[in-house]
């Protein structure tokens, strides 16, 4: 299950920083929605082993990592914020209420 768990995780995250570098937000939207899907089962899985939950978060993570570095370049080559930033920032934002959530629930 972790391999399952680590591949899925890592080709969602991939699709993720594609549809970010085309401004594609709906693709970006569903692929959140995936990483939360699956971050939630394997918290909720008793099945589940800790490397899974552990492979998945880092994965998302690494994702929000990849949002907030094109929104610092792309705002330096604009000389500021542009709308898709602005959209990507909103989203960075919504992520990290997931993950607040998540903890929560985790403990």
């Amino acid at each position: 299950m972790p391999e399952l768990c680590e591949a899925a995780a890592c080709k969602v995250k991939d699709l993720a920083k594609h549809a970010m570098a085309r401004e594609e937000m709906r693709v970006l939207d569903l692929c959140v929605k995936f990483f939360n899907s699956l971050l939630r089962l394997s918290i909720d899985s008793s099945s589940a082993s800790p490397g899974c939950r552990a492979n998945v978060l880092y994965r998302y993570v690494e994702l929000v990592y990849a949002m907030l570095v094109y929104i610092s370049e792309a705002g330096r080559q604009a000389g500021g914020p542009s709308l898709h930033s602005m959209a990507l920032q909103e989203r960075v934002n919504r992520i990290g209420r997931y993950m607040h959530l998540y903890s929560v629930l985790s403990m």
